[in-house]
């Protein structure tokens, strides 16, 4: 574990963000100036997928056996959904978090990419070249963001990051530029310098284990980012954006008063606005 004082060296060689684009890329969105994906590049289909529980026996060390029950996470065609609804959250985060995983293993960087090119041709929708937009540092297969970072802070809007402050409490965002220092938070995280500005954003960005079509989604019960767009609303206007592969739509999640919807949720194939 690295001290909160000790700065961890996050930028690879060769590039600030692990999926690197062009210096010069060729405009097709136009904001605060030029700028455009490069391409063309591939489409891919996110995998989707399905949940069973399984039956076995094993010895229970009295002479007998005694069932057990795995869960089995296998891929079904594009046209099915991601997993079964259940009213468990906690037997939903496993199969969530299994599927994510295989979405994320089998598009690998194409995957990355096409969320980026997603965003960028949705981005005029959900917010202006002068907004305050807060990522995150991904982490356990979440949809990474950081390209996305990088092509905001090129066009001139401010990014930041969050920081777990305490549990059970809102998170914190201070300003990140992309290839800036950061240091170890809680939970695994990764967050900025303690000397960097505090921000108050017009955006966030939230990762998710699932979601559906009525904006709500699946974390991992925390309540972190609830709690965050609960008071940001509370003080302000905020647009709230999930990040995830397709492969992590769900029919329903289970929802209660104290989860805050998404505003928008953007993949790898699609951008959907919550009505």
């Amino acid at each position: 574990m690295h001290s909160a004082s000790k700065p961890l060296k996050f930028r690879p060689k060769g590039g600030r963000c692990p999926v690197r684009w062009p210096h010069t890329i060729p405009g097709a969105i136009s904001l605060s100036r030029e700028l455009s994906l490069p391409g063309p590049w591939a489409r891919y289909m996110a995998p989707t997928c399905t949940s069973r529980s399984q039956r076995t026996d094993r010895a229970d060390g009295h002479g007998g056996t005694a069932p057990i029950y795995i869960y089995i996470v296998e891929i079904r065609p594009k046209n099915e959904k991601a997993m079964n609804s259940t009213k468990d959250k906690s037997a939903m985060r496993q199969t969530a978090k299994a599927c994510r995983a295989e979405a994320a293993l089998q598009l690998g960087e194409d995957g990355i990419k096409s969320f980026l090119e997603t965003f960028a041709k949705n981005w005029g929708d959900i917010f202006g070249a002068d907004s305050v937009v807060a990522g995150y540092w991904p982490m356990s297969g979440e949809m990474d963001v950081r390209p996305a970072l990088v092509l905001l802070d090129r066009v001139g809007c401010l990014t930041a990051l969050p920081e777990v402050v305490e549990k059970n409490r809102p998170l914190r965002f201070r300003a990140w530029v992309p290839g800036e220092d950061l240091i170890e938070g809680a939970h695994g995280t990764a967050h900025p310098l303690v000397s960097a500005p505090p921000m108050r954003p017009d955006v966030v960005l939230v990762p998710l284990l699932s979601f559906d079509r009525k904006g709500y989604r699946l974390g991992w019960g925390g309540g972190y980012y609830d709690r965050t767009l609960e008071a940001l609303r509370k003080s302000g206007n905020v647009v709230a954006v999930g990040a995830a592969y397709g492969a992590q739509e769900v029919d329903e999640v289970p929802h209660d008063e104290f989860d805050q919807t998404l505003n928008w949720i953007i993949t790898e194939k699609e951008a959907i606005k919550i009505k």
